[in-house]
């Protein structure tokens, strides 16, 4: 029984554009292990117990959401196309869009007018680097931090199964149905 796949490279022999759209890849892959261990520094074991706005919560609401978006794009880069980050992206945004607006919904509800100042002072997505404020100490729950890291190098799945994929292809043993840019 045959079956085909969609084709995972760029334009039929443009190698460069290939290659740079990988090493986009790696750098944000690990962006996004060193991001989500780094929020879960602030974040872990604390967050339901209190508001956490020290650190990277100091500056945007959902770091450890735009650090997880940083990996789904470069899951999409490991492909070598262009089109499938920018639908990995679509749906990660349209998904952590609704999941955002119910976290916020479920917060407020229990942390009352500290969360509400706090959902006024600190933008949602895009990082204000101007209202950074660090901690002295935090709490740190090494397990958290940890599990972070584990559940985070999953990302890099992408790389050999990506790979194994383009082999495939290149040996023949996996047909070409449609080339994506």
């Amino acid at each position: 029984m045959a079956f085909g796949v969609v084709v995972l490279s760029s334009r039929e022999g443009d190698n460069a554009t290939h290659e740079l759209l990988e090493f986009g890849s790696y750098l944000l892959l690990i962006l996004c292990v060193l991001g989500r261990s780094w929020c879960s520094l602030y974040i872990g074991g604390r967050k339901a117990r209190l508001v956490v706005d020290g650190g990277p919560y100091s500056v945007v609401r959902n770091p450890l959401y735009i650090f997880s978006f940083m990996g789904v794009l470069g899951i999409g880069l490991a492909s070598g196309t262009v089109t499938l980050p920018i639908l990995m992206g679509a749906v990660f945004v349209l998904y952590y869009a609704f999941v955002v607006r119910e976290e916020e919904r479920a917060l407020t509800a229990k942390f009352g007018q500290e969360f509400v100042e706090y959902l006024n002072r600190v933008p949602r997505w895009i990082p204000d680097f101007g209202l950074w404020q660090d901690v002295r100490r935090a709490e740190i729950d090494p397990r958290t931090v940890l599990i972070t890291m584990r559940d985070s190098v999953w990302f890099f799945a992408a790389l050999p199964a990506f790979e194994l994929i383009e082999w495939l292809q290149t040996t023949g043993y996996l047909p070409i149905l449609v080339r994506l840019p």
